[in-house]
């Protein structure tokens, strides 16, 4: 069974990494496996100038996998930005549940991060898999909101989501 996606969505700087920072512990107190796909907008390079897997792909290894007693990284050089969908093939079948912070694909529900004056539109109103948004303002939308401090009950929402 594939997992549930969920993207957290909002402006730059409108508080959607510490909505999810806040969360995952939530998340996973409800034994629930989980994943985070962070997007950037900027070009970084992930991987390091004089490391060996650095240079293993410059000299064209196609994909190169880091891997110690702790943890493995894969590494691979892209024509041109991934889609979420094609990003999401690669994360293991047994997570239950994946965030996606910073995607706006349309393609799966999403919660909606707005925090005035950062926040200068309201996503929730032009998009339709909004489901919900999260913010301290008074805002007129026919979705729930939650404050940023009610992290049980967005949980509660994302659980919801992600057993449709």
């Amino acid at each position: 069974m594939k997992p549930a996606v969920v993207e957290i969505i909002g402006q730059s700087g409108s508080g959607k990494t510490t909505l999810i920072e806040r969360i995952i512990p939530e998340i996973r107190q409800r034994q629930l496996r989980l994943a985070v796909i962070k997007h950037t907008s900027h070009r970084h390079e992930f991987d390091r100038p004089g490391k060996d897997s650095y240079r293993m792909r410059k000299a064209g290894a196609e994909v190169v996998l880091v891997a110690s007693p702790a943890m493995f990284a894969l590494f691979r050089d892209v024509e041109e930005e991934l889609s979420l969908k094609a990003i999401l093939s690669h994360v293991p079948m047994d997570i239950d549940l994946v965030l996606a912070e910073g995607y706006r694909s349309r393609a799966y529900p999403a919660i909606e991060v707005y925090r005035p004056p950062v926040s200068r539109e309201l996503l929730a109103k032009s998009r339709d898999q909004v489901r919900a948004v999260v913010t301290e303002s008074e805002i007129d939308v026919d979705l729930p909101v939650f404050s940023p401090r009610d992290i049980r009950g967005i949980v509660d929402f994302i659980v919801n989501i992600q057993r449709e």
